[in-house]
């Protein structure tokens, strides 16, 4: 433990006692919600570019992690609402790593030289856990309409008069 020196006075700080803030998932909260935009207003919809399919697991799994956070936030220091919020937290972060890594494999497979390379991965409908329709529900957010491993952009014909230059 250290110590935060405040007025002279010497005030105890442990990761356990800080858990039992609001500050650490509303942290979470706004960090997982605030990638999930950025991947979603900046790269989709402002630079066109299309997400796959492990794209919208990956944005499913932060919203997990940002629902973990939300009901850490009714009472932290509640620790059966604790428990459930770091395992959907926890749930949330596996499942990233799982997606993330597959986009990778996938991207390397597609970039490289190997004609007999096979890319295993990529659906047109995405399955979510305990089938949810989030792609009927939220189709803009969780429907992939791009390619696995392509990450070009695919501009629209209406659109190319009035890119800004950063968007070119």
């Amino acid at each position: 433990m250290s110590c935060i020196k405040m007025k002279d006075n010497c005030r105890k700080f442990s990761l356990s006692k800080w858990q039992d803030t609001r500050k650490p998932w509303l942290i979470l909260i706004i960090v997982t919600i605030g990638l999930t935009c950025i991947a979603h207003f900046l790269f989709q919809e402002y630079l066109f570019m299309e997400p796959c399919e492990q794209c919208v697991y990956i944005r499913f799994d932060m919203l997990v992690m940002a629902i973990g956070g939300m009901i850490a936030l009714i009472n932290p220091t509640n620790n059966i609402i604790k428990i459930f919020s770091y395992s959907l937290a926890f749930y949330g972060i596996w499942l990233g790593l799982e997606h993330c890594l597959t986009l990778n494999h996938i991207h390397e497979v597609v970039h490289s030289e190997n004609p007999f390379a096979g890319v295993d991965g990529c659906r047109e409908i995405p399955i979510y856990p305990f089938n949810l329709p989030l792609h009927e529900w939220a189709p803009s957010w969780f429907l992939p309409t791009g390619e696995c491993g392509m990450d070009t952009p695919v501009v629209p014909e209406n659109a190319y008069n009035h890119l800004n230059a950063f968007q070119k």
